[in-house]
């Protein structure tokens, strides 16, 4: 039986995973290495882009 650490999306679900009990903090700068946002929710890279997107039409109109 193996060990998987995951981090999951806040938004879409969509998860990072890990073979093997990885600390938090790797797995943190884990995610940060490949886009995702972590602080208050855990958004991944295309839920982050489209935050942004959002936020820009909201300020235009």
């Amino acid at each position: 039986m193996a060990i998987y650490t995951v981090i999951e999306c806040d938004s879409c679900s969509n998860t990072l995973d890990s073979v093997g009990a990885t600390p938090k903090y790797l797995m943190i700068k884990k995610a940060r290495e490949k886009g995702w946002s972590v602080g208050k929710q855990i958004r991944c890279s295309d839920c982050k882009k489209h935050k942004k997107e959002d936020g820009k039409d909201a300020q235009e109109k």
